[in-house]
């Protein structure tokens, strides 16, 4: 079984991440695998494609999602500035953050709701930088 689980994570291909969007859309659990395959995706694919900023922002909403299991997460900006007990805070200006936040849902690899003092904001598994940069053989299968 160990091996199984090594061959999956180590034949990554950014393609199959996108599979997991359905099973976030049901609410369907993901596995410690598919979990690591979404991380593969953010560090192997898409970081070379971010600014440094929407790249760290990113990897705060997947780990507060997806690293959870859950397709979304919900904080106010405070919360994600400064941290928590649990998080470290993003460690970038308030004005950088909802600049990075506009850029990523333009992208479509986030989408995010305002509810009073906090947003609620959904990382897309199935964005993929082909959308934007059609010839990165990283995304094809």
């Amino acid at each position: 079984m160990t091996l199984n689980v090594v061959r999956k994570v180590s034949h990554f291909s950014p393609r199959a991440v996108i599979r997991l969007q359905g099973k976030l859309d049901r609410g369907e659990d993901l596995t410690p695998v598919e979990k690591l395959m979404v991380y593969q995706a953010l560090s192997r694919t898409w970081r070379r494609h971010l600014a440094k900023t929407d790249f760290v922002v990113l990897s705060y909403i997947i780990d507060r999602s997806i690293g959870w299991g859950k397709p979304f997460f919900t904080a106010s900006a405070e919360n994600v500035l400064k941290g928590t007990e649990m998080y470290s805070g993003v460690g970038v200006s308030r004005t950088a953050y909802y600049q990075s936040l506009k850029r990523l849902e333009e992208l479509g690899a986030i989408h995010r709701r305002s509810m009073r003092d906090r947003t609620r904001i959904w990382p897309y598994v199935d964005w993929c930088v082909d959308d934007f940069v059609p010839e990165d053989p990283q995304c094809d299968d």
